[in-house]
């Protein structure tokens, strides 16, 4: 799970953050900076479902395995979906990975943050986000507003949401008419929080038909095969 937006992929080298991180907040700066290192590899289950909680498949992933086959393995799959499992999980495993932290963002931050609201126990920063690895998908994260709710005790990021602000083109034959995500972080064992549970609600023109992009996706048994158990 690469940067929040990874449906629509075409790498392109990025220039850059076009704000400085010292021109954010302190408390901003500090949940989107890693504070636990770089590189954890991760084991993990992860369920698909309807964005009304229908199930749709669940698979195991291991970082620490050798070939892509053992790294995202199928766990269970709807009965109406087992003629589509092969390619459901080879477009799984081209975008799986151990990149599933809420932190060590910064550089999908453009625009300047600013303070939306704070309460005693939380503060809400908006900006203007972008996609450090995909042009495609940069095009839809820059034109929309990203959400995050912050702990103040922890420092960690809680929750993010990002929503278009209108439709954009990114490819001459696609346009994505309405996009939302939304994600809930959780802090891990070792303290890092990473993407508990993310929403993706996204209505798309492709060849003048509409389709739907549409799930949830709910990380559970999350480890650390690389660490020492002593």
């Amino acid at each position: 799970m690469k940067p929040f937006l990874t449906c629509l992929a075409a790498p392109l080298l990025f220039i850059g953050p076009a704000c400085a991180e010292t021109d954010w907040p302190a408390l901003f700066r500090k949940a989107v900076t890693p504070d636990f290192g770089t590189g954890q590899v991760v084991a993990y289950d992860k369920t698909y479902t309807s964005i009304t909680g229908v199930k749709a498949l669940k698979i195991h992933y291991d970082g620490s395995a050798a070939t892509p086959e053992t790294r995202v393995r199928l766990l269970w799959i709807r009965d109406d979906l087992k003629e589509h499992q092969d390619k459901i999980l080879e477009s799984i495993r081209e975008g799986e990975d151990d990149e599933i932290w809420c932190d060590g963002r910064t550089n999908e931050v453009k625009g300047d943050v600013k303070l939306a609201s704070e309460t005693d126990d939380h503060a809400v920063f908006t900006y203007q986000p972008t996609d450090p690895e995909d042009a495609n998908a940069r095009k839809v994260m820059e034109n929309s507003t990203a959400t995050v709710t912050v702990d103040k005790k922890t420092g960690q990021i809680q929750k993010a949401e990002f929503k278009l602000n209108k439709p954009v083109k990114p490819l001459p034959v696609a346009k994505v008419l309405s996009f939302r995500m939304e994600a809930d972080c959780q802090a891990s064992s070792i303290g890092r929080p990473y993407l508990k549970s993310v929403l993706t609600d996204m209505e798309l023109s492709i060849m003048f038909k509409k389709d739907k992009d549409q799930k949830i996706e709910i990380i559970e048994n999350l480890t650390f095969p690389g660490l020492s158990k002593d």
